[in-house]
């Protein structure tokens, strides 16, 4: 894992390809505050979440801190290898992350990716005990196209403008040019007023017989926009 120095993250930019075994995370990564939710971690080269054994929505995720709260980006590269049982297997990139120790909170923008290709914009804003913590977007695009391929790239974008929050998804195929696939504006219609602050980050979810380590990111790029 390729750790941000000081240096790096007053550059704003951020780069791993997670070579490092971890877990969680480590530095420049920061675990959960929010209680029930659970930890990233990395080995042999890729990054994947650590819950499913529960059955609940306790969601894996990691995220940093000294980026622009109010226009950054991520992206990372799509690790799939390996079975992959027929029960859920997601990895999410989030901007507009933060979390609260003291209400357990957590607000953020979630780019979902499943393994079967299914893409949802999710905005979250509770906790984990109250069960619904997370509220889908309305917008528009093509979507991601296909079954998810290994080595495929996904890139959010968040943008504060006019107290509102400008939503943005790419796609590159392995091979090919990148392209839109999904934009969409929170006005605070859905989930509570638009969050204009947070941090971009990383997660992951899967449902009990999921092989973890076969569906996660081989890398992970953040920066300010």
């Amino acid at each position: 894992m390729t750790r941000a120095s000081g240096e790096l993250l007053a550059s704003q930019e951020f780069s791993t390809s997670f070579d490092a075994t971890e877990n969680p995370l480590g530095a420049p990564w920061i675990a959960p505050l929010a209680a029930g939710f659970t930890v990233m971690r990395s080995s042999d080269g890729h990054a994947y979440g650590t819950n499913g054994i529960t059955d609940t929505y306790d969601d894996s995720y990691a995220y940093l801190s000294g980026f622009n709260p109010t226009s950054h980006e991520c992206e990372l590269i799509v690790y799939k290898q390996g079975t992959i049982p027929a029960v859920t297997h997601e990895i999410e990139l989030h901007c507009g992350m933060s979390d609260d120790a003291d209400t357990d909170i957590v607000k953020s923008y979630e780019a979902l990716l499943d393994s079967g290709g299914s893409l949802q914009l999710m905005k979250w804003n509770g906790t984990y005990a109250s069960g619904a913590f997370f509220f889908a977007l309305d917008g528009s695009g093509p979507g991601w196209g296909g079954v998810t391929q290994h080595g495929e790239k996904m890139r959010l974008r968040k943008v504060n403008s006019g107290g509102n929050v400008i939503l943005t998804i790419w796609k590159t195929p392995v091979g090919e040019a990148e392209v839109q696939v999904f934009t969409a504006t929170d006005d605070g219609t859905v989930g509570g007023p638009p969050h204009l602050g947070g941090q971009p980050g990383i997660a992951a979810f899967y449902r009990p017989g999921a092989n973890q380590v076969n569906y996660g990111a081989q890398s992970y790029i953040a920066r300010n926009v």
